[in-house]
């Protein structure tokens, strides 16, 4: 087993309860129940981020049930929500905050949906709110990351805004234009973006494939630009699922550590723990 570091976190896990916070109709996918009881006895990581999914909607009781029943584990939690625009009033970010939300998710799966605006709209209300939230998307395609760097840049040196990969931009390792990803690693130098390292093995990746990629990420900005997410428990989006997908949870951290070790100056302790800790303070 690879020993993780003292107060790690796992920025990356999702819970389910379907029966006590039933599913918005017409979800993509059914994944069964799993509990914060379910998550600390298969995750070796001692702080968590609870991130919603597409199952729950915009109803964020359950994260913050979550966040509130880790806390009274002894743990530290966080939580990443979902909200449409109409609900980021500046009294609704003010109660997420206190109950322990750092993030707001968004799915750009949405038919006619303008990025740029959207980002600068929820930039501008969050800075409204007084809240200091990162900012993360399901955006499935690098190339679209690439087309939003001038608006990350812009909303960074308003608001301060800060900007969240999710599963190493779930982009092909041997499709992937190297010159474009310089581009998006920059904002990674600039702390205009944290990238999570999880989902290695989704969109059909193998994760020995993303190594190099995973290094060049760990290796800016001091090792800060990188976050550990192991995206319990592992749901299969495809459509009408109801399963879970068998990840080798473990393997994954061994290979992370190798690469750590390698590149040396805390870079495992960053990834596992501080990187996080600062984030999401």
């Amino acid at each position: 087993m690879v020993a993780v570091p003292a107060d790690s976190w796992d920025v990356h896990v999702h819970i389910f309860d379907p029966m006590g916070h039933p599913y918005i109709p017409n979800t993509r996918y059914n994944p069964p129940a799993r509990s914060v009881n379910d998550l600390v006895s298969s995750v070796p990581s001692t702080n968590f981020v609870i991130v919603m999914s597409g199952p729950e909607g915009t109803d964020t009781a359950l994260t913050v049930e979550a966040m509130e029943q880790l806390r009274s584990m002894g743990r530290d939690a966080r939580g990443m929500v979902v909200l449409d625009l109409e609900q980021m009033t500046p009294a609704e970010l003010q109660r997420l905050d206190r109950a322990g939300v750092r993030g707001v998710r968004f799915n750009t799966r949405r038919e006619g949906f303008d990025l740029d605006k959207h980002y600068e709209a929820v930039a501008q209300r969050l800075h409204a709110a007084g809240v200091r939230w990162n900012v993360e998307a399901a955006i499935f395609d690098y190339f679209i990351w690439h087309s939003l760097i001038p608006t990350f840049r812009r909303l960074h040196g308003e608001y301060g805004t800060v900007f969240v990969a999710d599963h190493v931009f779930a982009l092909d390792p041997k499709a992937c234009d190297p010159e474009k990803l310089a581009d998006i690693l920059q904002l990674v130098d600039e702390g205009v973006l944290y990238v999570k390292i999880s989902g290695l093995d989704r969109y059909s990746r193998r994760p020995e494939d993303l190594l190099p990629i995973v290094r060049d990420i760990l290796s800016r900005r001091g090792g800060r630009g990188g976050l550990w997410g192991s995206d319990w428990p592992n749901v299969d989006s495809s459509p009408g699922s109801t399963s879970l997908n068998d990840v080798d949870i473990e393997g994954h951290l061994a290979l992370l550590k190798g690469v750590c070790d390698e590149l040396g100056d805390g870079t495992w302790e960053k990834l596992m723990a501080s990187n996080a800790a600062e984030l999401y303070a």
